[in-house]
């Protein structure tokens, strides 16, 4: 690895400590009413509407309480999958989850569907909803720094949404080679497009 992307690494991990501080200290009642703002703009995009499939994440800790989109989704008739992950090879793909009660405990105490669900084969007419503790204006994240989705979103060639506290929605965040950009960025303040420049 390059003197470049240690480099990367470094500022990563301390932007991750300091944000993940941030995040966590938003009041609860505050946060409900952000979280409840941010889904509300994501089931209103015209990319939800018309997918047949929802890719997204189980929300832990601190994280945006993106349920509400699960439950929209469900009801709406759509697919919702979840990701297993292979610790190991830091991996994943995702699986069809029709409940909650479908989903156990698994790598970091994250709820997973299970070995035997469903994986998704086809990605077309599908949206990911990337999970990410800060985004730039470019659609750039800065993760939990275990490299799943990136490695996932090489391949993945579908709509890419990523929900973010405007607070934590920056104009640049430093990104190694293999980092991955989203399509869309909504906070509580509504949507907007990100569009990587070339070169920075």
């Amino acid at each position: 690895m390059s003197g470049f992307d240690e480099n990367v690494k470094e500022v990563k991990s301390s932007l991750r400590q300091k944000y993940k501080d941030i995040r966590a200290a938003i009041p609860t009642n505050e946060k409900t009413a952000l979280d409840k703002k941010i889904c509300s703009f994501a089931t209103s995009l015209a990319s939800f509407r018309f997918a047949d499939t929802i890719l997204i994440y189980y929300p832990i800790g601190s994280e945006i309480n993106v349920m509400p989109i699960v439950e929209r989704a469900w009801a709406m008739g759509k697919k919702v999958a979840f990701p297993l992950s292979n610790a190991e090879e830091k991996t994943m793909e995702f699986k069809y989850v029709g409940s909650t009660d479908e989903l156990t405990k698994g790598e970091y105490s994250i709820p997973e569907p299970s070995e035997a669900a469903e994986s998704v084969r086809d990605f077309s007419r599908s949206i990911c909803i990337v999970p990410g503790l800060i985004f730039d204006r470019e659609g750039y994240r800065i993760g939990y720094g275990k490299g799943f989705y990136d490695r996932f979103l090489c391949s993945y060639t579908e709509t890419k949404i990523g929900l973010a506290y405007s607070d934590l929605i920056l104009d640049y965040v430093p990104r190694g080679r293999f980092d991955k950009h989203v399509d869309i960025l909504v906070s509580e303040k509504g949507v907007s497009l990100a569009e990587p420049t070339k070169t920075k």
